[in-house]
């Protein structure tokens, strides 16, 4: 009987054992949880009031868009430009003085622009000029001069202005 007696004893000091370092292992982690749960639980008093942080407001840039081509070219040209919806139009034919206005729909922040290159079989004569300007409410926010080649081919790169 002494030997179950003695075994019983053992085996329940075993256990205690093992709950003891099971408890010491997971007392950090109860601790941070408790912890963690204190600070998610804190509320403000209701007594006090508080004043909403003012938000900085973006002013409103006018959304008329000019694009305009003058120079002394003599050759037709394709014209690409950002249309009201904020797509890609193109015109064939063009010949200068050229402009046209949009009013671009929509807000936020939008990328415009325009650019323009002879067409083919419309060259003009080598040394001739073009000049696109992009224009924003009415302020001319962008231009580029441009001469044509030896063979009379003129390319007027992308002038682009964003829009808020």
């Amino acid at each position: 009987m002494s030997f179950f007696y003695n075994s019983a004893s053992f085996i329940k000091t075993i256990f205690e054992v093992k709950e003891i370092d099971m408890i010491k292992k997971l007392l950090p982690a109860l601790l941070l949880m408790v912890s963690v749960s204190g600070f998610v639980s804190c509320k403000k008093s209701d007594n006090t009031t508080s004043t909403p942080t003012p938000t900085p407001s973006t002013p409103t840039q006018s959304r008329t868009v000019k694009y305009e081509l003058t120079g002394s070219y003599t050759g037709t040209l394709l014209v690409s430009y950002t249309n009201q919806d904020g797509a890609n139009q193109v015109v064939d034919k063009v010949k200068l003085p050229w402009s046209t206005e949009v009013t671009v729909k929509g807000s936020g922040f939008t990328m415009v622009g325009f650019g323009a290159s002879s067409e083919v079989g419309g060259f003009g004569k080598a040394g001739e000029t073009l000049t696109g300007k992009l224009y924003v409410g009415g302020v001319e926010k962008k231009s580029a001069t441009v001469n044509s080649t030896s063979t009379g081919y003129i390319d007027l790169s992308a002038l682009t202005q964003q829009l808020q």
